[in-house]
């Protein structure tokens, strides 16, 4: 079993990302409203307009050609997600968040806080020990941890404080654009360079040369992107050293990561080992989002903490659908509402005229509960968030509201959202 467990870890690659929307560390009072039921005060932060990402998946797709037995976790960069990852171990560890800030290591509280680490907590989780061993991680003395992608801008004395820490090969990025927010090609540098350099190592390169030849392949791209062909050196001049490999030693780098006579990469593909997602009918948008963070981070910590009715209305094409849907996604991908979250579109419903689609045969088709078992069976206990878009369908269109149906779920405590 052990021998299972490290040859299994070897192979790890963690991949940890936090997009915290909103920062209130200055708690003021203001004036109690059904906006801001706590009275707190939030401003926004992170990207004003959140891109859509491929990274994900983009990065399977190109590890699998490999043909090599690899374990991906992708996993949101939470303070207590990084103890886990230096308890049980991995290969390369990459962490990013949305948020920069010189001092602090900036990731993820709950429902999109943003949390400062101190070089102090910095220093603890790093070194943490796991000295009884009960969780199935990796003794200290045979954890595994050689290389460090802070896939994001940061300072000098983030740096400094990695190389203290003792971390074999650290990379970072080092960009002209010293606001916190992130550029479209500072985006696009960090994320082509991180699956250059992943394919390097892959195919057996030592660390310095994948780097070398990722970093090419990474100017080249940004060349052609954005500054019309035009040399290296020109896009360098424009956004600065992009990637950093530290220490700042070539000979330091020679190692090749996956060449190891003892734990060799088997043939195989890459197994996606990330924290199990709960049900859902929800699918990742392809439209970026813009703004709206205040009310995100109010409304989701409403609906996941009160589970009760929420009413969402507005003018048709304001975006009521769009922000409901990103909210709901934004909980899924953290875990929330362990049984479920799904959408359900009212406008499929018709009149009772012959085979057209009812209320409940709607509920069964997404959710898929058993008819047999009863509604109030099925969703009694349930942790669970049902989201039913065009509710005025049943007034406008004079179809009879399933009032039984309704006082079940409200009597079983399932989170709703009328749109």
């Amino acid at each position: 079993i052990n021998f299972q467990i490290r040859i299994g870890y070897y192979n790890v690659i963690i991949l940890m990302r936090a997009a915290p929307i909103v920062d209130n560390m200055d708690l003021q009072a203001l004036p109690e409203n059904e906006e801001n039921p706590n009275n707190l005060q939030v401003k926004p932060v992170g990207f004003p307009i959140r891109p859509v990402s491929t990274f994900k998946q983009n990065l399977i797709d190109l590890l699998n050609k490999k043909g090599k037995e690899l374990y991906l976790k992708f996993e949101i960069l939470t303070k207590e997600k990084l103890k886990d990852s230096f308890t049980n171990g991995c290969r390369i560890l990459q962490l990013n968040c949305h948020s920069v800030e010189d001092n602090y290591l900036c990731v993820e509280e709950e429902y999109g806080r943003l949390q400062r680490l101190t070089f102090d907590e910095i220093r603890e989780i790093f070194s943490a020990k796991d000295t009884t061993n009960n969780s199935g991680g990796l003794p200290q003395e045979n954890r595994i941890l050689d290389i460090l992608i802070l896939a994001m801008k940061s300072s000098k004395s983030i740096q400094n404080l990695l190389l203290e820490l003792g971390i074999p090969h650290i990379i970072t990025f080092d960009f002209e654009n010293k606001e916190n927010n992130h550029t479209t090609y500072e985006l696009d540098c960090i994320q082509n360079f991180t699956l250059f350099f992943y394919e390097e190592i892959v195919e057996q390169q030592s660390i310095q040369e994948a780097f070398n030849n990722a970093y090419s392949k990474t100017m080249s791209f940004l060349s052609e992107r954005y500054f019309d062909g035009k040399s290296h050196d020109f896009a360098k001049s424009v956004i600065g050293r992009g990637p950093i490999l530290l220490p700042d030693n070539p000979d330091a780098h020679q190692q090749i990561l996956f060449n190891d006579k003892k734990y060799p990469l088997s043939p195989g593909k890459v197994e996606d080992i990330s924290s199990n997602h709960y049900p859902t009918n929800l699918k990742k948008s392809v439209i970026p989002f813009v703004g709206r963070n205040q009310e995100l981070y109010f409304i989701m910590k409403r609906v996941a903490e009160e589970r009760g009715v929420l009413k969402i209305t507005g003018a048709r094409g304001v975006g009521k659908t769009v922000f409901t849907l990103q909210m709901a996604y934004y909980l899924w991908t953290r875990h929330k509402f362990s049984d479920g979250i799904f959408y359900i579109p009212l406008k499929r419903l018709k009149k009772n005229k012959g085979s057209n689609l009812h209320f409940k045969d709607l509920l069964k088709e997404i959710i898929g509960f058993e008819e047999q078992s009863g509604i109030g069976n099925f969703f009694k206990g349930k942790n669970m968030l049902l989201i039913f878009d065009d509710f005025d369908v049943f007034y406008k269109n004079r179809i009879e509201l399933p009032r039984l149906i309704f006082k079940v779920l409200k009597d079983c405590n399932i989170s709703m959202i009328f749109i």
